[in-house]
């Protein structure tokens, strides 16, 4: 069984990069349960660590001989500005939970799997999916401290090419006394918790519901945050995603779906196209910007939107001049054969209904790359005639 799990494991490794591993975590024992008979790893779990901004928050080390992952050397700005909490369940589940400053605003619940070090006290293994991947953390307990009702945990980090030493604290009291102004839901609706409550709907879907409207992200256009009701609605929470910084979701570019007439959908995103030409065409306006052009159909319990236009994005690529791999894509030439742009080869969202608002819907939206619970403004219809698709701009273009 044992050397099963082994080869299995390796597998998993070795498909990472051509498979959608959501389901996989890369775990010695997947099934076994932490043993909680010491004190100090009990006061770990069940809490919703919150992890502290202080200059105390500090790098103890870390190598030059990155692993073979273009996102690597920029996992230590990764854990020191987007990492913001964990929790330890005790089935051995874990979650961590970061909020990348850039983009529309947004909590990932990365999750693992941890278990008790037989080798160290006061120490786990934490094995457990990140935005730009897959990583393994030793977690040693340094103190544990109460201090005016709230816990701080001070604790060294092992992440095998860096070590962090953080503190962590029970409380959303860290983030000021209205915390909730920075970070929307904070303490309320970004426990792993959160999701047992947000049960997607399975009752067939009505065509007639969806013809020639318009949904929109809270992050499409600045306006938005004012139409919301609950402050809960101004973030999205996404389950899974494969590399945040190399093959960055559309999504986080704030997004309009418009469902018209003859199955023809039509993808907006102001942010999305600026980042997407500004390079090579910084003179085209945005009212001119193209949109993509997609088909959509009901299928039971689920719209399913799919396209050939979808840009093929990368915040590593635009902000550090990352390479990355772009086999799931093809280059699409404009008039000049070198100037150009990279779209998914197919791409395709599947919407699921979560719950109505009277301003919009809750939707679990599912891609080959990612997973997110997101609330969506429903919108007037847009005059799609005046639409022109992404092949077809770009290969006017010089």
């Amino acid at each position: 069984m044992k050397r099963t799990l082994i080869i299995v494991s390796l597998l998993a490794t070795l498909l990472f990069s051509a498979c959608d591993q959501r389901n996989t975590i890369d775990v010695y024992e997947t099934n076994s349960t932490p043993d909680l008979s010491n004190p100090v790893i009990q006061k770990l779990t069940n809490v919703s660590w919150y992890k502290g901004g202080s200059l105390e928050n500090t790098t103890v080390w870390t190598t030059t001989k990155f692993k073979d992952k273009a996102s690597s050397p920029f996992e230590s700005m990764l854990y020191s500005m987007a990492w913001i909490g964990m929790e330890l369940h005790r089935d051995g589940t874990s979650t961590l939970l970061f909020r990348p400053p850039f983009g529309e605003s947004t909590y990932i619940f990365c999750q693992g799997k941890w278990k008790v070090s037989e080798t160290e006290k006061n120490t786990v293994i934490i094995d457990t999916k990140i935005p730009v991947g897959y990583t393994n953390i030793k977690l040693k307990v340094k103190n544990i401290e109460a201090k005016d009702n709230v816990s701080i945990l001070t604790a060294s980090l092992d992440f095998g090419d860096r070590i962090l030493m953080l503190d962590f604290y029970n409380n959303t009291s860290i983030y000021g006394d209205e915390p909730d102004n920075n970070y929307p839901g904070i303490g309320k609706s970004t426990s792993q918790d959160w999701f047992s409550t947000m049960k997607v709907q399975h009752d067939k879907l009505a065509e007639s519901d969806f013809l020639n409207t318009s949904w929109e992200t809270i992050g499409y256009k600045t306006e938005n945050k004012d139409e919301v009701d609950d402050r809960s609605e101004l973030s999205m929470r996404t389950l899974h995603i494969d590399d945040l910084l190399t093959k960055t979701p559309a999504f986080f570019f704030g997004l309009k779906f418009s469902f018209a007439e003859n199955h023809k959908a039509f993808i907006q995103s102001p942010t999305l196209m600026k980042d997407l030409y500004h390079k090579n065409w910084s003179e085209i306006e945005e009212e001119k910007y193209p949109v993509v052009t997609a088909n959509w159909r009901i299928d039971g319990s689920r719209l399913i939107v799919e396209t050939d236009e979808l840009p093929y994005t990368s915040f590593g690529e635009t902000m550090f001049n990352l390479i990355t791999d772009k086999t799931q894509a093809v280059f699409w030439p404009s008039k000049t054969p070198d100037k150009g742009v990279y779209l998914w080869r197919h791409f395709y969202y599947i919407f699921e209904v979560i719950k109505h608002t009277d301003k919009g819907n809750w939707y679990r939206i599912t891609s080959p790359e990612e997973t997110h619970y997101v609330f969506m403004l429903k919108t007037s219809m847009p005059d799609v005639s005046k639409f022109v698709g992404v092949k077809n701009a770009v290969s006017k273009l010089n």
